[in-house]
């Protein structure tokens, strides 16, 4: 499976797991510049242009108006654009992958997703949700889309921005932050997330819903970020091979993206680094043992 990434992912100055942590995945994986590919920084810039509002688009390359520009919550940083700009261009070049049935039906890219950015403005540390352009992107060329959310965090920004398209979200979280009115918020259930049964059994429930759809194209947002405080290791493992084995039973087509993930940036790419491994990619380093995480 081709896996995009490059050195502008990481453009921005400050040291923030959403824009540093790629670095430390790539190490692990045999990674594609995007920008190689002909035309895809362009193709990226027009996806986020016809996404985006023409206001809010320029808060976030020049930093004005301040507000609009910090609406994710970071402070403006010049290299923000240049980072979305290519991580978005590696989301479309893996979904262009997926849809041409010559190549493997799995391709990714270690962008952060951004679910939590709308149209209009940021949110939760996201400036421009690329997996929201991503799959509408897909859903333009006439393919049945479903967007898999696992990160710890709902995806209200891309309930915003698929709303009224035929793009299909589903989403489990561990935690209510970003949630929408029809995400699953029942507090005395969540609190059952940290058995590894249960949380599985959450995750296959949603795997039987997304097959019911039937997409043939499914945009993984593979968060990591349910680990430490809601799950173990060893269960965010557990989910990556049932996910892979899932969406492999039903032909799927699937663009992964590595949402989100915190702490030691070693730590958490060996983590990411899981979610490839199940789907097939080889990865240069063995795993953290479970004993000493």
């Amino acid at each position: 499976m081709n896996i995009y990434w490059n050195e502008e992912y990481c453009a921005p100055a400050e040291d923030f797991d959403t824009f540093q942590k790629s670095r430390y995945i790539a190490r692990l994986l045999t990674t594609k510049d995007p920008a190689d590919v002909v035309g895809s920084l362009a193709l990226a810039r027009t996806e986020i242009e016809k996404r985006t509002t023409s206001e809010y688009l320029q808060a976030v390359m020049n930093g004005s108006p301040r507000g609009l520009a910090e609406s994710s919550g970071l402070a403006w940083d010049s290299g923000v654009y240049h980072s979305v700009l290519n991580s978005t261009a590696g989301i479309l070049c893996a979904a262009d992958d997926v849809m041409d049935y010559n190549n493997p039906a799995v391709a990714g890219s270690l962008s952060s997703g951004l679910h939590h950015a709308n149209s209009q403005r940021g949110s939760g540390f996201c400036t421009i949700n690329s997996l929201a352009i991503g799959a509408l992107y897909v859903a333009d060329k006439q393919r049945r889309v479903a967007i898999l959310d696992l990160d710890a965090h709902f995806g209200g920004g891309t309930t915003a921005m698929i709303k009224g398209t035929k793009v299909a979200q589903f989403d489990l979280s561990t935690s209510e932050f970003d949630a929408y009115p029809d995400s699953e918020m029942n507090p005395e259930s969540r609190k059952y997330f940290t058995s590894h049964d249960y949380y599985l059994q959450k995750v296959e429930r949603l795997l039987d819903e997304l097959e019911d759809f039937g997409p043939e194209v499914v945009f993984y947002n593979a968060g990591v970020d349910v680990y430490p405080h809601h799950v173990s290791w060893e269960t965010v493992a557990d989910r990556e091979h049932l996910v892979a084995k899932r969406l492999a039973m039903r032909n799927s087509r699937v663009v992964i993206v590595t949402a989100g993930g915190y702490g030691d940036y070693e730590k958490i790419a060996r983590l990411h680094a899981v979610t490839f491994s199940a789907f097939g990619a080889k990865v240069g380093a063995e795993p953290i043992p479970l004993d000493v995480v």
